[in-house]
């Protein structure tokens, strides 16, 4: 007897799966780019950000490495060597540094020497017509130190050229160091002189042209009156000279005074000794203001009505809306650690 059952088809019994309708599709697709651009906003936004960040980070090395840069240099104005006993035959008596330089310039009277709102002339050794608005620029002369040795000690200005050939020293290594071993110690030392001013650079950032300023060094083994740029991002430099009162009892100095104002100082007896304005400089206070090299937009936003800082005269500065560069100002004051009573 045939059984009446079927079987049931393969089909049969299984759920039916439905596909997107059109509408769920543009949902989705939707949501899909809201998630996108948010997660792109928050890319580009953390991006300006950190810019920002780094663009201020930027500032503040340039100003620190600018102070570290000058006041090391403070610090070795009027450096004179004295580990060994000179030549007799070479003894000068008491304006023997005077004799070691040639010409004797009043800019190399002494250890240190300025011009107010000028850079130094090199080639001429002096300072131009100055101008309070402008940058100023300082001149830091020492000795080297190479009294072990013509091959030990520092013989190299701030450009990295040897002095040993140098138009303003006297001396050469032949007449220094006498007819003995080449090894032998230097009977006298050589002059070196570095001079940092302020400079215009322009500067290719991202395809754009940027103006700035920058840190500029001159030294007297160059044989040239071009400053080398040492340091971009800087905007300004004052430089104040702290001069030492008459008072033998005094150790901190008497008031901060400008270059042109130590140039007029009278002769004054210091110490005993009969001195210029510029031998009684006891510190030097170096302010420069900072600047960004790049704005991102995170800067601009906080620009819509012009940014301010503080300057070197502790005055506040606006900067016109479009203008969205950081900048800072940096003061640090250093002490002369070689200050002597003889001149050079």
């Amino acid at each position: 007897m045939r059984s009446s059952l079927r079987k049931p088809l393969p089909c049969q019994g299984l759920t039916r799966q439905a596909g997107l309708s059109l509408v769920e599709l543009m949902v989705a697709m939707a949501i899909s780019l809201m998630l996108v651009a948010a997660a792109a906003y928050v890319y580009v936004g953390t991006r300006q950000a950190q810019r920002a960040i780094d663009d201020v980070a930027a500032a503040n090395d340039a100003g620190a490495f600018a102070l570290q840069l000058i006041g090391r240099e403070v610090m070795n104005a009027g450096f004179y060597p004295a580990i060994q006993s000179e030549n007799p035959a070479q003894v000068l008596g008491a304006g023997q540094y005077k004799n070691l330089v040639v010409g004797a310039p009043a800019a190399y009277d002494y250890g240190l020497f300025g011009c107010e709102g000028g850079q130094f002339d090199p080639v001429t050794r002096s300072c131009p017509a100055g101008n309070d608005a402008q940058p100023d620029s300082i001149v830091i002369s020492f000795f080297t130190g190479d009294a072990f040795g013509p091959d030990a000690g520092q013989s190299y200005d701030c450009t990295g050229k040897s002095v040993r050939t140098a138009d303003d020293t006297a001396v050469n290594d032949a007449t220094r160091i006498g007819s003995g071993s080449a090894y032998q110690q230097p009977f006298l030392p050589l002059f070196i002189s570095n001079r940092y001013g302020l400079m215009p650079t322009t500067m290719r950032i991202e395809g754009q042209d940027v103006e700035t300023g920058s840190l500029g060094c001159n030294g007297n083994a160059s044989g040239s009156g071009d400053y080398l740029n040492v340091l971009s991002g800087i905007e300004d430099l004052q430089i104040t000279y702290g001069v030492k009162s008459t008072d033998p009892l005094a150790v901190s100095p008497q008031s901060f005074l400008t270059a042109s104002q130590v140039s007029a100082l009278p002769v004054a007896t210091i110490d005993g000794v009969q001195v210029k304005g510029w031998g009684r400089v006891v510190a030097v206070r170096v302010c420069v203001v900072a600047q960004s090299l790049t704005t991102g937009s995170k800067l601009a936003e906080t620009a819509t009505a012009g940014r301010t800082f503080i300057d070197c005269n502790g005055r506040e500065q606006n900067q016109a809306a479009s203008d969205t560069r950081v900048r800072k100002s940096y003061t640090q004051v250093f002490g002369v650690r070689n200050r002597q009573n003889m001149t050079y």
